[in-house]
């Protein structure tokens, strides 16, 4: 999973490991803390290869989605996510 720590940020930072607490990201995105500002909202981005809804199932996130190949929504299916990109 990939962190945007600010939502007008183009960075993303690749999460290792996480505790209620704390988040730890891959050291070669770079250093979390020169983005990041302590309360700023922040939020995670979801990348799939393919990704497909079937049987009336429903996908919601408050995240982005991000689609590199297939993406396919059977009907009664519901998708709802804060951004959706192919």
């Amino acid at each position: 999973m990939k962190l945007r720590p600010s939502t007008t940020s183009a960075s993303f930072f690749t999460i290792t490991s996480n505790t209620a607490t704390s988040i730890t990201t891959l050291q070669a995105d770079g250093d979390l803390t020169l983005t990041a500002s302590p309360g700023a909202e922040y939020r995670a981005d979801h990348q799939l290869f393919d990704l497909t809804i079937r049987g009336k199932a429903k996908l919601f996130t408050s995240d982005k989605v991000i689609v590199n190949g297939t993406l396919s929504v059977a009907t009664g299916s519901t998708v709802h996510t804060a951004e959706l990109e192919q």
